[in-house]
Protein backbone atom coordinates (compact mmCIF):
# COMPACT_ATOMS: atom_id res chain seq x y z
CA UNK A 1 0.00 0.00 0.00
CA UNK A 2 1.24 3.63 -0.99
CA UNK A 3 1.72 6.45 0.98
CA UNK A 4 0.29 9.56 -0.34
CA UNK A 5 0.80 13.39 1.15
CA UNK A 6 -2.31 13.86 3.23
CA UNK A 7 -1.46 10.18 5.06
CA UNK A 8 1.66 11.75 6.32
CA UNK A 9 -0.15 15.20 6.93
CA UNK A 10 -2.96 13.58 8.58
CA UNK A 11 -0.09 11.04 10.37
CA UNK A 12 1.23 14.28 11.87
CA UNK A 13 -1.82 15.91 13.12
CA UNK A 14 -2.55 12.66 14.78
CA UNK A 15 0.84 12.86 16.95
CA UNK A 16 0.31 16.67 17.51
CA UNK A 17 -2.95 15.90 19.14
CA UNK A 18 -1.77 13.08 21.41
CA UNK A 19 1.29 15.02 22.40
CA UNK A 20 -1.07 17.59 23.08
CA UNK A 21 -3.37 15.13 25.43
CA UNK A 22 -0.36 13.88 26.59
CA UNK A 23 0.73 16.94 28.04
CA UNK A 24 -2.56 18.00 29.26
CA UNK A 25 -3.36 14.76 31.38
CA UNK A 26 0.55 15.09 33.05
CA UNK A 27 0.51 18.84 33.98
CA UNK A 28 -3.52 17.92 35.43
CA UNK A 29 -2.28 14.99 37.25
CA UNK A 30 1.69 14.85 37.89
CA UNK A 31 3.02 18.14 37.62
CA UNK A 32 2.32 19.51 41.40
CA UNK A 33 3.88 16.03 43.07
CA UNK A 34 6.91 16.12 40.76
CA UNK A 35 7.31 20.06 41.51
CA UNK A 36 6.65 18.74 45.47
CA UNK A 37 9.77 15.79 44.80
CA UNK A 38 12.01 18.34 43.40
CA UNK A 39 11.53 20.65 46.59
CA UNK A 40 11.71 17.87 48.78
CA UNK A 41 15.05 16.96 47.17
CA UNK A 42 16.20 19.82 46.90
CA UNK A 43 15.84 20.88 50.99
CA UNK A 44 17.31 17.50 51.44
CA UNK A 45 20.20 17.96 49.87
CA UNK A 46 20.91 21.36 50.88
CA UNK A 47 20.70 20.00 54.95
CA UNK A 48 23.46 17.10 53.46
CA UNK A 49 25.59 20.11 51.96
CA UNK A 50 25.32 21.83 54.76
CA UNK A 51 26.62 18.77 56.91
CA UNK A 52 29.33 17.79 54.62
CA UNK A 53 30.26 21.29 52.88
CA UNK A 54 29.36 24.11 55.82
CA UNK A 55 32.65 25.14 56.90
CA UNK A 56 33.11 26.69 53.26
CA UNK A 57 30.27 29.27 53.70
CA UNK A 58 31.18 29.65 57.32
CA UNK A 59 29.47 27.26 59.32
CA UNK A 60 31.52 25.20 62.39
CA UNK A 61 31.02 21.95 61.83
CA UNK A 62 33.76 19.70 62.72
CA UNK A 63 34.97 17.57 59.83
CA UNK A 64 35.01 14.01 60.31
CA UNK A 65 36.49 11.31 58.20
CA UNK A 66 33.34 10.66 56.91
CA UNK A 67 32.80 14.19 55.69
CA UNK A 68 36.23 13.68 53.72
CA UNK A 69 35.61 10.72 52.03
CA UNK A 70 32.12 12.21 50.58
CA UNK A 71 33.84 15.39 49.50
CA UNK A 72 34.64 14.04 46.18
CA UNK A 73 31.21 12.96 45.29
CA UNK A 74 30.10 16.65 46.39
CA UNK A 75 32.37 18.64 45.01
CA UNK A 76 30.77 18.83 41.48
CA UNK A 77 27.86 20.02 42.91
CA UNK A 78 29.21 22.63 45.25
CA UNK A 79 28.86 25.85 43.04
CA UNK A 80 25.29 25.64 42.44
CA UNK A 81 24.90 25.05 46.47
CA UNK A 82 27.16 27.71 47.41
CA UNK A 83 25.30 30.20 45.34
CA UNK A 84 21.89 28.98 46.14
CA UNK A 85 23.37 29.35 50.04
CA UNK A 86 24.70 32.73 49.40
CA UNK A 87 22.08 34.42 47.45
CA UNK A 88 20.64 37.13 49.13
CA UNK A 89 16.48 36.17 50.37
CA UNK A 90 14.07 38.34 51.32
CA UNK A 91 10.66 38.21 53.13
CA UNK A 92 8.67 36.82 49.63
CA UNK A 93 11.44 34.53 48.82
CA UNK A 94 9.70 31.84 51.42
CA UNK A 95 5.94 32.53 49.58
CA UNK A 96 7.73 30.84 46.49
CA UNK A 97 8.42 27.74 47.44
Amino acid sequence: MERTPDDKGLNAYFRKGVTAVRDFLYGFFLHGMVREVAGRKRRKESVFFVYVMGDFVGLPIFPNYYRLRLLPYCFAKLGPWKRTILRPKDVLSAVED
